[in-house]
């Protein structure tokens, strides 16, 4: 059933679909905005699995808001027009709401880390550098590791996301997490659910010299699902992945999927992972041990609900 919200009449759905297939369905409703008829959506995967719960379109919620009709483009954004009694101060308006595939950019080019909601930098250890820049940009995120302070820069423009996916260049730069001192593991980006439970980690591993790559999910009882090690090179990268929640309690039908340099690695199915969205993410050095030395650098970070990112 496509929608969630079941009192009461429903009616008017109309459909619309990006270049993967990926579609949005809105529909009118009796009830569900708490005043007679609101204009309601749901977006779906190509296989047809609900990517969050269905959202309310009309913010204005006197009289009727209804007969709507959604168009998108081939990058999943789209746009719903509807009827809205009395908003315009005489009869029957017209009005319209835009939705954006596209979540964040890290604004690095810039110069400044002002793009971001916040960042922790330990004084000057986490900066925008010139010497971090990666795939033809001017700047990029430096994260020196001097201490054992996590140094991050954080977005909160998620919002109980259903789906989430980011794309980020990365290069270790000889960076040690501690291998004198038996400390292999820094973590490198993590998002969080409302709690602040972790919901999508990305471990960095350096070990006799030898670096790799780890993706994490949080499933419902606490127990995490892994992606297990990838080796890559001591220099610039880039990984992307693709998480999504469970659609319903029990349904055990979340996934994500890990990419380094454009190759998909491993992915993840059959998840019950539906109690915990997306609410914010931070990317930098986590989980810094003794012994841990060096400079990391980041890039490009970009994050969308449903498009693939890929290279620059």
């Amino acid at each position: 059933m496509v929608n969630s919200y079941a009192t009461g009449i429903h009616g008017y759905g109309t459909v619309s679909s990006d270049a993967d297939g990926n579609f949005v369905v809105v529909w009118y409703d009796f009830g569900g905005d708490g005043s007679n008829y609101g204009v309601a959506g749901r977006s779906f995967d190509a296989s047809g699995v609900p990517q969050a719960s269905e959202f309310r379109v009309n913010t204005y919620t006197t009289n009727r808001q209804y007969r709507p009709v959604v168009a998108a483009n081939a990058d999943g954004d789209f746009v719903v027009v509807w009827q809205s009694a009395g908003q315009d101060g005489s009869n029957y308006g017209i009005f319209a709401q835009r939705y954006g595939d596209l979540i964040f950019q890290d604004g690095f080019e810039s110069g400044a880390v002002s793009a971001w909601s916040s960042s922790f930098t330990d004084g000057t250890d986490l900066s925008v550098s010139g010497a971090a820049a990666m795939a033809a940009t001017g700047f990029g995120l430096a994260a020196t590791v001097n201490d054992l302070n996590g140094i991050y820069v954080q977005d909160d423009t998620p919002s109980s996301e259903g789906r989430y996916r980011a794309r980020f260049y990365f290069d270790p730069a000889g960076f040690d997490p501690g291998e004198a001192n038996a400390h292999f593991r820094t973590r490198i980006f993590i998002a969080f659910d409302g709690s602040n439970q972790r919901v999508i980690t990305v471990v960095l591993k350096r070990q006799g010299g030898a670096y790799g790559v780890q993706g994490r999910v949080r499933l419902n009882d606490g127990t995490r699902a892994d992606t297990g090690f990838f080796p890559i090179a001591d220099g610039p990268h880039f990984f992307e992945f693709d998480w999504r929640r469970s659609s319903a309690p029990v349904a055990n039908n979340g996934a994500f999927t890990l990419w380094i340099d454009d190759t998909p690695m491993s992915t993840l199915t059959g998840l019950d992972n539906d109690l915990s969205p997306v609410e914010l993410v931070r990317m930098g050095a986590f989980s810094i041990k003794t012994g841990a030395a060096g400079t990391m650098f980041f890039d490009q970070f970009e994050s969308r609900r449903q498009a693939f990112i890929g290279a620059e």
